[in-house]
């Protein structure tokens, strides 16, 4: 038991001393190397840490405006945003044409700590908990189909409504 409480501590301490370049370089005997690219991570973890803090008050500050009475449509409506604006990061992360530079920041920062900090599967849960457990079975079941066929359906349409502009855009600078 204890060398696999060792072995934990040794793989937490190494994800977070070698990526994250604190000034530990032993562990119970294990050595530690610094990866290059520790500098990089670090950035990342402060970007993610910037935009999971700034989803997450935009969540609250939303679940403050919107008023659910007896329905969750704060968390249903958050969770449609999140994820339509997470689909719209992928789809322009996977254009060619897209030249951001030195802007390695914006998908870490908007796509997962953003979106991650705002959209909310966990208040999802405790509302179907909630349902469940008062025995509202077609509430339970309305909310659940809702939220993953609307979910669904918005992610359908965000696609083809960027792919159509894409190609509108592609059109339009080919010369005639």
């Amino acid at each position: 038991m204890d060398s696999l409480i060792d072995h934990q501590i040794f793989l937490v301490s190494s994800l977070c001393l070698n990526h994250y370049q604190c000034s530990f370089r032993r562990w119970q005997g294990y050595e530690q190397t610094t990866h290059p690219e520790a500098k990089l991570e670090l950035k990342k973890l402060a970007v993610v840490s910037a935009g999971g803090i700034a989803g997450s008050l935009s969540r609250w500050g939303l679940s403050l405006v919107i008023v659910d009475h007896g329905f969750p449509w704060a968390t249903l409506f958050v969770n449609f945003l999140g994820s339509v604006l997470l689909m719209v990061i992928v789809l322009i992360a996977e254009r060619p044409a897209v030249s951001l530079g030195q802007s390695w920041w914006w998908r870490p920062a908007i796509g997962t700590g953003f979106c991650g900090g705002f959209t909310t599967y966990s208040a999802f849960a405790v509302q179907m908990d909630q349902y469940l457990t008062a025995h509202q079975l077609a509430s339970a079941l309305t909310y659940s189909l809702v939220s993953i066929i609307g979910t669904m359906a918005l992610l359908r349409l965000t696609h083809r409504i960027f792919k159509s502009k894409q190609s509108n855009q592609i059109e339009s600078s080919q010369p005639e």
